[in-house]
């Protein structure tokens, strides 16, 4: 059963009883994406290129894809976006995120309703968000951009380990990015022992660090 918060940033969030936590953080859940997917990824691939592939790791309430839609919109990029979901949020609880900005609750809105595991074709955005997990993806695409939004390794942790980050680090091209709003330690060293060049640059909000790994040109 998921429930909507507000956030101290005064956009809602999802809480999740389930795993017993929100999806995104709690002093700022539009900042926390602002700030760990968009300035940390997105801009970053988009200052040398307009074409633009990613992949997420947790569709959850979409704000994330919402965000990158917007962000292409703005500024002239053609993004291919697909998204995994194991478990997808109910209609109902859908129409009850609300956020202040009614273009991005427009492409909430749009996103959540097209139909799982097909293609959409929107402007600017090719989109696909599947229903399944993650531990038996089989994608032969490979993408420029990873965002890594799994709830945390303590509700988890079969997702933050060598084994999963030795998935995503073959889905990324030489030169790609995987950001991730987690900083822990155990986190960092499994993604470092698959071949990722890992740097913590400050978190959003009250958080002092994120995750930013980075597969190397020169690594194969």
């Amino acid at each position: 059963m998921n429930r909507v918060e507000i956030t101290k940033d005064d956009s809602p969030t999802l809480y999740s009883e389930a795993f017993g936590q929100t999806y995104h953080s709690i002093h700022g859940a539009l900042s926390e994406s602002l700030h760990v997917f968009i300035k940390h990824g997105l801009a970053e691939i988009a200052q040398s290129k307009k074409e633009i592939s990613v992949f997420e790791m947790g569709f959850g309430t979409g704000l994330n894809a919402a965000l990158t839609w917007q962000y292409a919109l703005q500024n002239q990029l053609q993004i291919t976006y697909i998204t995994i979901e194991k478990f997808p949020i109910s209609e109902e609880v859908s129409t009850q995120f609300i956020t202040q900005d009614s273009d991005l609750n427009d492409r909430i809105v749009r996103l959540q309703a097209v139909s799982w595991n097909e293609k959409h074709i929107l402007p600017q955005f090719n989109f696909q968000k599947i229903k399944g997990d993650l531990m038996n993806l089989n994608l032969s695409a490979q993408f420029d951009l990873i965002y890594y939004d799994a709830f945390s390794p303590s509700s988890q942790p079969e997702l933050w380990t060598e084994e999963i980050f030795s998935k995503m680090y073959i889905l990324l091209y030489p030169s790609g990015l995987l950001t991730t709003y987690c900083a822990k330690g155990q986190v960092k060293r499994n993604l470092k022992n698959v071949g990722f060049i890992v740097e913590s640059p400050p978190g959003p909000m009250r958080k002092r660090e994120m995750t930013v790994a980075r597969k190397l040109i020169s690594n194969n």
